[in-house]
């Protein structure tokens, strides 16, 4: 005979993967239908056709091919720097960056 939590777990892993399909995220089944609906709801906003740099293009095309993909620009490349030196300055001043096991 089946056990309770064996059946409520068999349930709630077909209502995840039930959430994956219909949502295309995998947020999990109480967070995806919040992002779905705000996605929603920007993109009626929107309402234009947006202008995509060459880069996103490839790695749009990249990522329907393979399932992945990675790309950078002039703009991403500002931000790893910033966020890099604000991380250096932080270690220079002897702040705490990482945790015990350097994550």
């Amino acid at each position: 005979m089946i056990g309770l939590s064996t059946l409520r777990q068999a349930i709630a892993g077909y209502l995840e993967l039930q959430a994956v399909k219909k949502h295309g995220s995998r947020l999990g089944r109480h967070l995806a239908p919040v992002y779905t609906e705000y996605f929603q709801r920007c993109r009626s906003e929107f309402g234009g056709n947006a202008t995509v740099a060459p880069e996103i293009e490839r790695a749009v095309q990249e990522f329907q091919q393979k399932g992945f993909t990675s790309f950078l620009t002039s703009e991403t490349q500002r931000l790893a720097d910033s966020i890099f030196a604000r991380i250096k300055e932080e270690e220079r001043s002897g702040g705490q960056i990482w945790n015990d096991d350097d994550r």
